[in-house]
């Protein structure tokens, strides 16, 4: 970090706040209707480090959806999974809005962790 960046981290960790800069995913998707997910792209047998898994669960506990994918065929089975999410929430939402509450789940090679 530069110093700029150094001082206003400083002030937001006095206000209670964890304050983090490396080892974000690789890309943030954004839809339409609202929903996050955090993309870290492994090439296979790569590993999440762990600095990026302790970003990763800071993502979560906010709500955002985080994936590990490593091959085509990985993401595949996270977007089917994902979308099957989705069409739930929405059919959970639709059936019984004053309880919806869906939450997010990392995936990994496909696994949900």
């Amino acid at each position: 970090m530069n110093t700029r960046e150094e001082s206003v981290a400083a002030e937001w960790r006095e206000q209670g706040f964890e304050v983090v800069h490396r080892g974000w995913p690789d890309l943030l998707a954004a839809h339409p209707d609202g929903r996050l997910v955090a993309i870290e792209v492994k090439s296979p047998g790569d590993r999440v480090r762990p600095n990026q898994a302790h970003i990763h669960q800071l993502l979560r506990q906010a709500g955002i959806e985080v994936v590990v994918v490593t091959s085509r065929e990985d993401q595949q089975r996270v977007w089917d999974e994902g979308m099957a999410k989705v069409q739930a929430a929405a059919y959970h939402q639709t059936v019984h809005p004053a309880r919806s509450n869906v939450t997010s789940r990392g995936l990994i090679n496909g696994e949900t962790v």
